[in-house]
């Protein structure tokens, strides 16, 4: 009992409140799909492929760890906190996987893409943390975020919906179902930079979800559903590899308005790593300031004791910033794309009325 006294109200919300909810909308799944011919349960013979694909994602999770390194689990692994914590898990996956059947099916009708796709993103949405996206004010920590978390729950959300959409639950549950035993039961879990995460969550269920295409999609000279899945996959790895800055460049988001009038909040910026002796005055240069990253523009190169400094000023500020030794420099602005930034902002703003 002694698991349970602490933050009671809590312990009740998580272990009483949310899986019965999570439960009663898996039977409520179950009871519209008895009433509707659209969603039958059918052997798609996927089963094991989707519980190797799962597989697959922990076993190079876990070889990438003995690389990289391993962190201790959050969750508690005394008997009654596993019990607690498979329940708890256990009725949450269930349940939103009857749902995700559920709706795939009722809207494959109109169009298997638009069902898969709308599917896909509601059950995405569901898995991410509001607080966690209202804090992403900081570039880095949304990188760490976008890599760690939001990409890998992107790509494991198309797979699990694409594998309810041939045979059922019973497929999306058996990928999700490995993926979440080894988080919740394992010890240790992979402490891996978030680029190499967002690589190994984003690629292996993409990759599974081309090689489970079935073979009347497979033979589709175009048009097919495999076409969707191929673009995406290319894509959302083109994303991923941009944002890890595999190309030499990354994205920043402009916000503020101690650049105005050239730029503005919502504009996007693509910064080059750059060599700080090739640096001159007037270009406009990213630096690291306490836990923020910072685009200002160069007004003045001093070279001191310690090494090159660099005097940097925002085009709307009436003073110049601290100074920037070179070392703090991540990058020069190579190209700048107005208002690329906004749908981020505005998805952010409305999430956080929502929380509110």
């Amino acid at each position: 009992m002694s698991y349970l006294a602490p933050l009671a109200p809590a312990r009740v919300d998580m272990y009483v409140i949310r899986p019965m909810l999570w439960l009663l909308l898996g039977l409520l799944a179950l009871r519209l799909a008895w009433h509707d011919p659209r969603a039958s349960l059918r052997a798609s013979g996927f089963l094991l492929p989707a519980l190797a694909i799962g597989a697959i994602q922990v076993g190079i999770s876990a070889i990438a760890a003995f690389l990289l390194g391993w962190g201790r689990s959050p969750y508690g692994h005394a008997p009654l906190a596993i019990i607690l914590n498979l329940w708890y898990a256990g009725a949450l996956l269930v349940g939103r996987e009857l749902a995700r059947w559920y709706l795939v099916s009722a809207m494959k009708q109109r169009s298997e893409a638009l069902a898969v796709a709308a599917t896909t993103v509601l059950l995405w949405l569901v898995t991410l943390s509001p607080h966690a996206v209202t804090q992403l004010t900081d570039p880095d920590r949304a990188f760490d975020y976008l890599g760690r978390v939001a990409l890998p729950a992107m790509a494991a959300s198309l797979l699990a919906t694409y594998l309810a959409l041939l045979g059922g639950p019973l497929d999306s549950i058996g990928y999700l179902g490995v993926l979440t035993a080894f988080e919740w039961l394992s010890p240790l879990l992979p402490d891996l930079p978030w680029p190499v995460a967002a690589m190994i969550g984003v690629m292996v269920p993409l990759l599974g979800l081309l090689l489970i295409q079935p073979e009347e999609a497979a033979e589709a000279e175009e048009g097919g559903i495999s076409l969707h899945w191929m673009v995406a996959a290319v894509l959302l790895v083109v994303i991923v590899w941009f944002n890890t800055g595999v190309f030499g460049v990354r994205p920043v988001l402009v916000q503020g308005i101690s650049m105005e009038p050239g730029f503005h909040t919502g504009d996007v910026v693509i910064v080059r790593p750059v060599d700080p002796e090739d640096l001159k005055v007037g270009d406009i240069i990213q630096f690291r300031d306490g836990n923020h990253d910072v685009l200002h523009r160069i007004i003045e190169i001093r070279q001191e004791e310690g090494g090159l400094v660099f005097i940097t000023q925002g085009d709307n500020n009436d003073a110049p910033d601290p100074r920037v030794p070179a070392e703090h420099v991540r990058g020069r602005l190579a190209l700048h794309i107005p208002k690329a930034g906004l749908p981020g902002i505005y998805f952010k703003r409305l999430v956080t009325a929502v929380v509110r």
